[in-house]
């Protein structure tokens, strides 16, 4: 067994090979001093190998001289040993610690810097944030492991506001800065609306950066949807909002499954059925009457009938397919059914998250209450921009420039 094995060698072993006439009565004599020989394997009526603990070695040596046996040392295996050697090489033992941690330091030096965006930036401005980035101190040819990652990422938030997220991750040699741009509301611009930052959803303010209006809400309140983040108003003109409010969301999502469950799968078979329909009347030109599986998925297509151009008859042409299913059964164990519970709880989980977030703590629950049935919920933590422009109605400009000189 492997518990056996590593017993052996975290304590030391010796393979070992006991030759002379009198082997049975060597073993009788092992036996009776309460010494452990295993895997013992006959050669021949004069031979035999087995395998000892290091520490009873030398006691299974006097009882061998006693009886006239020889007892030779093939190897010897397990960490005592091991150390035993690196005590007598101690350079080689450095000399290797001082290797790795070499090749580990190179690994972390920073020879390229790369910029990327799902959606391409142009050359000036990709210029532009790995140039701040090195001011902030990035530089070529050293280890990334001094670097404040966070002060970088934030100040490059603070210096291109159109940025909605920023990473800094090491790969290797290369050090890609990984930015996501925000489609901010146009500015400058005579036509545009003027209108408010909102909140799409609840969450805990972390950070606020306004590029255009004024600051509604301030790090560490607690907002609802639909509250205002950024007012359209900078104290003298209404102007179009605009700027970035990370913030911290919690989503949760339950998913759940059966220990024993009947699923749908598709056998390949269909049949059409065309039919011609006015008001209540069903004329079938061709295919079944009716549905002609015990299980089928129907999808059903209606259209008008187009003679020519755009003359349209009065009557609507109308397909369906009947793809023929069947009712398999699947059983799951609790561990299957808590597995397949959690990644049903995580694909409703995608569904509710943003494309561009920052998952900051996730925890997964068991909370069924049926012994046939396992239910895992979940709870997501992320960080994300929460805002959303709005253009304010025409009643509704005076109220918000009332509001902005309230919170002077």
């Amino acid at each position: 067994m492997l518990s056996d094995k590593l017993y052996h060698w975290f304590y030391g072993y010796a393979a070992i090979e006991i030759s002379g006439r009198n082997l049975e009565r060597f073993l009788n004599l092992v036996i009776q001093e309460n010494f452990l020989l295993e895997e013992i394997v006959w050669h021949s009526d004069h031979l035999l190998s087995a395998i000892i603990n290091r520490r009873d070695l030398p006691y299974l040596k006097e009882i061998a001289d006693q009886i006239g046996c020889k007892v030779k040392t093939r190897s010897r295996i397990g960490l005592p040993f091991l150390l035993s050697w690196l005590k007598k090489r101690w350079s080689f033992l450095l000399g290797a610690c001082v290797f790795s941690f070499g090749l580990f330091f190179m690994s972390s030096l920073v020879f390229f810097v790369e910029v990327e965006s799902p959606i391409p930036l142009t050359v000036t401005r990709t210029q532009a944030v790995e140039d701040l980035a090195m001011q902030e101190g990035i530089k070529l040819f050293h280890s990334h492991w001094f670097l404040d990652f966070d002060h970088i990422e934030k100040s490059i938030l603070k210096e291109f506001p159109e940025l909605s997220w920023v990473e800094l991750e090491p790969i290797g040699n290369k050090l890609y800065i990984r930015v996501v741009e925000k489609d901010l509301a146009p500015q400058g611009e005579v036509n545009m609306p003027v209108g408010n930052i909102l909140a799409v959803k609840d969450a805990l303010v972390e950070e606020v950066l306004v590029t255009k209006g004024t600051a509604a809400v301030q790090p560490g309140e607690t907002v609802v949807a639909g509250q205002a983040l950024i007012y359209g108003n900078d104290g003298q003109n209404r102007v179009t909002a605009s700027g970035i409010v990370r913030s911290r969301v919690w989503y949760s999502a339950e998913g759940s499954c059966p220990l024993y469950e009947e699923k749908a799968v598709y056998t390949g078979v269909s049949q059409r059925q065309i039919a011609l329909q006015k008001n209540d009347v069903v004329f079938i030109l061709s295919g079944p009457a009716n549905n002609p599986y015990q299980y089928a998925d129907v999808v059903q297509k209606v259209q008008p009938l187009i003679v020519w151009r755009k003359i349209e008859l009065p009557v609507e042409l109308v397909i369906t397919d009947f793809y023929e299913q069947k009712k398999i059964g699947q059983t799951f164990n609790e561990t299957e059914a808590l597995a397949e519970a959690e990644a049903r709880a995580r694909d409703q989980l995608q569904m509710q998250i943003p494309p561009v977030c920052e998952i900051i703590d996730m925890k997964a629950m068991d909370i069924s209450t049926d012994p046939q049935r396992k239910t895992i919920r979940i709870l997501l933590e992320t960080r994300e921009d929460i805002g959303t422009f709005v253009p304010l109605k025409e009643e509704e400009l005076l109220d918000d420039r009332a509001e902005v000189e309230e919170m002077k």
